[in-house]
């Protein structure tokens, strides 16, 4: 009995338990269960976001902090070349179209004079709207020296300026001569650039120039035959001998990179071209590096795809030591800096149709230090870089803020002070909700420093907070943030690793019920049933599990009373 009895008793219990337990406890004890993960996570990573960022302080490996940004500019395109640095201040050269002769798509240059907090003093077009750029600025005895060349290879203008900015002689050549920087020399100048001979050959071009802007003396340069060859950057070594770097073009898609030694008299030493036939490898600045090696940098192109470049040469013999490319980034100059060199450019990232200003951090093999990139969601670009007592100034153009399209664009870094200690108040908030970010500024110069302190969301600064940090001190800044679209945003202090801040959409808050009243139903006869038709059962009925278990119950029982021995078989 007990053996064919017991299998269809299982069957009861499983039935009940399916029936009865699993629809009225299973999502509750879910939805519960679930909360309180949730919540767990949540406190687990806001205190990993804390403890993650304890202690962490930007160093000589670290991107330095913002000192100062500010933009200079009119109602239309303003772009910053080329920085010098003064006893108090700073000479900014550009090209502009929002001032002097500018009209159209042909633009002025344009120096701007700021103080050490980069306010501006005073600033002043040049040029005759002939579409002119900036290539060349010098401090001299008197004041400055200026050159600017018109369009491509169209003509060059050189300018005397006095400390005011107001010219005391200036020159115009023709057709026939492009310059691409300058230096000076005990007697004058000595540019660099690039002539268009009688027979129609591109040779490379040193010109000497008087202290009054006169040629004296022209010398061409040939790296290959039948090639369009430029000089871009020049530099006077510690040995007494200049250094030019430029390109050679001899078809498209064959530009090399190349590098000539020259004697004070403009003899050459030795030449080196870097590059390969399939790649376009234009050279935009050189620096002479703490050891006499020196170090060209520049923009390459492969497949129409862009990509900056660094190369090292012997600085006895310039023999190539190596090179290495920076995918997404063109670099525009160079500067040395402790631990190795800093480049500026720009960051273009995958198909992005904008680009980042860039500073790319390298050691003395070239491999990357760190990175930092500045803007907002328009076109920014750093396209030359200086040194200043405390730091960097970093000078180029942006569209992402300032007065016009673009606008001179410049940032002071200073790597005397560091940020440290990024913290928020929750990584997880529902869309609206404040949250605080706090970080600590360290002071690690032995000056007074005013620093502006900036809140950045996505890479782009949402908020900037001025804290004054006696030497060899520290002090604490926050900053009130909330979101009011859903999603997941990187949150950062200066130049700190940010922190990774989640936004819910606000819970819909679930009106109250109005009670209704229902009227009273008239009482309908009830039907009789046909032969045929099936019972009719209410809503408030058990469920047809609960009616199956039960009837198996009975049906057991009965199973069992009927097969009880009767006392006549006994």
């Amino acid at each position: 009995m007990y053996s064919e009895s017991f299998p269809l008793a299982a069957v009861v219990v499983v039935l009940l338990v399916a029936s009865v337990g699993t629809p009225l406890f299973g999502p509750v004890v879910g939805d519960v269960l679930a909360r309180e993960t949730v919540e767990s996570q949540e406190s687990q990573a806001n205190q990993t976001s804390q403890e993650s960022q304890e202690n962490q302080e930007s160093g000589p490996d670290d991107p330095p902090v913002e000192a100062w940004i500010r933009t200079y500019g009119g109602p239309r395109d303003d772009r910053g070349a080329l920085v010098v640095r003064l006893d108090d201040g700073y000479l900014l050269a550009a090209s502009t179209r929002s001032f002097g002769q500018a009209t159209g798509s042909r633009g002025d240059l344009w120096l701007v004079r700021l103080d050490e907090e980069g306010r501006e003093q005073w600033a002043r077009p040049y040029g005759t709207g002939s579409d002119e750029s900036p290539r060349a600025l010098l401090v001299t005895e008197r004041g400055y020296f200026l050159a600017g060349e018109i369009g491509t290879v169209e003509g060059v203008e050189l300018y005397g300026l006095d400390a005011d900015g107001a010219i005391e002689w200036s020159r115009l050549y023709g057709v026939g001569t492009g310059v691409g920087d300058a230096v000076l020399r005990d007697d004058g100048y000595l540019l660099v650039g690039q002539r268009i001979t009688g027979n129609g050959s591109q040779p490379a071009a040193v010109v000497a120039v008087d202290d009054v802007g006169r040629f004296t003396e022209i010398r061409n340069y040939t790296g290959r035959p039948a090639a369009k060859e430029r000089f871009t950057d020049v530099i006077e070594t510690t040995n007494g001998t200049v250094l030019v770097v430029g390109e050679s073009d001899r078809s498209e898609g064959d530009v090399r990179a190349w590098a000539v030694e020259l004697t004070p008299e403009g003899e050459p030493l030795w030449r080196e071209l870097i590059g390969s036939p399939s790649v376009e490898a234009r050279t935009t600045s050189v620096v002479e590096l703490p050891d006499g090696d020196y170090l060209l940098v520049g923009t390459q192109t492969r497949n129409r795809v862009a990509a900056g470049w660094a190369a090292r040469l012997d600085g006895t013999t310039g023999t190539l030591q190596w090179r290495r490319s920076y995918d997404e980034v063109t670099v525009e100059d160079v500067v040395v800096d402790e631990g190795g060199v800093l480049l500026v450019g720009s960051y273009r990232e995958g198909r992005s149709a904008t680009t980042d200003a860039l500073v790319l951090a390298l050691d003395d093999r070239g491999r990357e230090r760190w990175r930092q990139t500045y803007g907002g969601d328009g076109n920014d670009v750093f396209a030359a870089v200086e040194s200043t007592e405390t730091g960097h100034l970093l000078v180029g153009w942006t569209s992402s803020t300032g007065a016009g399209r673009d606008d001179v664009y410049a940032v002071a870094v200073d790597p005397s002070i560091h940020a440290r200690d990024l913290a928020t108040s929750a990584t997880t908030v529902d869309s609206g909700e404040t949250i605080q970010v706090s970080a600590t500024i360290v002071n690690r110069g032995d000056q007074r420093r005013s620093h502006q302190t900036t809140l950045r969301v996505d890479g782009d600064s949402r908020e900037t907070k001025p804290v004054v940090v006696p030497p060899g001190e520290e002090r604490s800044v926050s900053f009130e943030l909330s979101f009011e679209e859903p999603g997941s945003y990187a949150v950062a202090v200066d130049g700190l690793t940010p922190i990774s801040v989640t936004v819910d959409a606000t819970p819909t808050a679930t009106p109250e019920s109005t009670p209704t009243v229902t009227p009273t139903a008239t009482p309908t006869p009830e039907p009789t049933p046909s032969p045929t038709s099936a019972p009719t059962t209410e809503t408030t009925s058990p469920g047809f599990g609960v009616v199956v278990g039960v009837a198996a119950v009975v049906g057991v029982l009965l199973l069992v009373v009927l097969r009880q021995p009767s006392q006549s078989e006994k």
